[in-house]
């Protein structure tokens, strides 16, 4: 069975090429490292780098000092949150217990991005995801109890921009 306490190191894979359908002159290269999501192994976060920015997808995961590393400096961390309370007000204590260790909290989203140094946390795959038990607002001061940055709770065909056109 696998432990989330195992020690994973960042994968590294090739930059992609042009005829990935990218621009010329826009390669982006992609980075991965695996993550601790409960008794689910493997589980991955992702990076992209492009000429315009990083960005750095937690994919599901418990705050992790892997996700710390990958994302260091990246313009944009993409990462899942839940509401622990949510769930131990709605469920048994098994599926509480496998929230805490294969999620992360609003707050610890904030204490990742801080210590990987970004500049906006985009929160995705969201527990719960209906707005009207946890609203954006809370989603957002959750993570600003941690994080000074840009926060902005995804939702469905939203837009952002990644760094600036050099």
């Amino acid at each position: 069975m696998a432990s989330s306490s195992r020690t994973c190191t960042a994968i590294t894979s090739p930059t992609w090429s042009t005829s990935s359908g990218c621009p010329a002159g826009h390669r982006p290269t992609r980075s991965a490292t695996l993550v601790p999501h409960g008794p689910v192994y493997p589980s991955l976060a992702y990076r992209f780098d492009t000429e315009d920015g990083a960005v750095t997808f937690s994919g599901d995961t418990a705050k992790s000092p892997n996700v710390v590393r990958l994302a260091r400096g990246s313009d944009i961390l993409v990462h899942e949150v839940i509401d622990v309370d949510f769930y131990a007000q709605t469920s048994g204590p098994a599926l509480v217990e496998h929230m805490i260790q294969a999620h992360t909290t609003a707050q610890d989203v904030g204490r990742v991005a801080t210590d990987a140094d970004v500049r906006q946390v985009v929160l995705s795959h969201i527990g719960p995801g209906d707005p009207r038990q946890v609203t954006d607002d809370q989603w957002e001061r959750g993570v600003k109890s941690t994080f000074a940055g840009t926060v902005t709770v995804g939702h469905d065909l939203v837009r952002i921009g990644v760094g600036q056109r050099r």
